[in-house]
C-alpha cells in the first residue's frame, strides 16, 4: 500500500493516486499511513482509513487477439550510423514497406516496430533526452501481422534492411548489425491486447462470484 517512505512509488501500480486506492467496496486512504519497526523482522503499519462506497463495483479486464508476432534482435556500434540514426531507420522503414508490398503485404496488413535501446527504447517518443550518448545501440525489431507467415516475412525483410541499408559515410559493406542469435528471426506467436476495461456495479456483490461446496 502507499505509505510514507520508499514504498509510495510502488503504490502507483494500477492506481491514479499513490495514497488513494479505489477498491470494490470503497476507498483506502493511506495519506496518514505510518511504518514503525517493531523488530528486525516485523513492522507495524497504522494510520490507514477506509471510506465505504455507496455502490459496490467490480473491475473487468479482458483481451482480444491482435495478430501474430515475429522479432529479431541486433546491435551496432558504428558511430556514423548512430549519428544519423533517425534517417537510417526511416530508410529501413521505407525499404521494408516497398519490399513487403511486392509480395502482397501492404502496410494495412502488418505493423513494424523498431525499439532502439540506448536511445529511446523505453520511453519512445516520450523520451526527453534526444541526444544519443551511447557508443553502441541495441534494436528489437518487431512485426505484428494478421497471420504468422506475414509477420515472419516482414521481420525477415526488416532484418535484411537493418543489416544492409546504406547511410552517409558507410565503410563496411558486409553488414551494419551484429546478431546475437542464429537463426536470427524468432517466431513469437499470437499477440493479445486489452479490449475490456470496465467497471460493473452488481446488485449483489457475490452474484458474480458463486461458490460451490462439495463434501468428499
Amino acid at each position: 500500500m502507499g505509505c510514507r517512505g520508499d514504498a509510495r512509488p510502488a503504490a502507483l501500480h494500477e492506481n491514479a493516486s499513490p495514497i488513494h486506492h479505489i477498491e470494490p467496496g470503497g476507498l483506502l486512504d493511506t495519506e496518514a499511513c505510518r511504518f514503525e519497526a517493531v523488530s528486525d523482522r516485523a513492522v507495524r503499519v497504522s494510520g490507514m482509513r477506509w471510506q465505504p462506497a455507496d455502490t459496490y463495483t467490480v473491475k473487468l479486464e479482458g483481451v482480444e487477439r491482435a495478430g501474430y508476432r515475429a522479432i529479431t534482435i541486433c546491435g551496432t556500434r558504428d558511430p556514423l550510423l548512430i549519428a544519423g540514426l533517425d534517417s537510417f531507420l526511416a530508410s529501413v522503414r521505407r525499404n521494408v514497406e516497398q519490399k513487403a508490398a511486392d509480395f502482397g503485404a501492404t502496410p494495412d496488413r502488418y505493423r513494424l516496430v523498431i525499439r532502439s535501446y540506448g536511445h529511446d527504447g523505453v520511453m519512445a517518443e516520450r523520451e526527453p533526452v534526444r541526444e544519443i550518448r551511447s557508443h553502441e545501440l541495441g534494436f528489437v525489431v518487431e512485426a505484428v501481422a494478421e497471420d504468422q507467415e506475414i509477420a515472419n516475412a516482414v521481420v525477415a525483410i526488416a532484418r535484411t534492411n537493418m543489416l544492409h541499408t546504406d547511410f552517409p559515410g558507410r565503410l563496411c559493406r558486409e553488414g551494419n548489425m551484429a546478431f546475437p542469435f542464429s537463426p536470427s528471426d524468432i517466431e513469437v506467436g499470437t499477440m493479445y491486447r486489452f479490449s475490456v476495461f470496465h467497471t460493473v456495479a452488481p446488485d449483489n456483490p457475490l452474484a458474480m462470484f458463486p461458490i460451490e461446496h462439495e463434501r468428499v
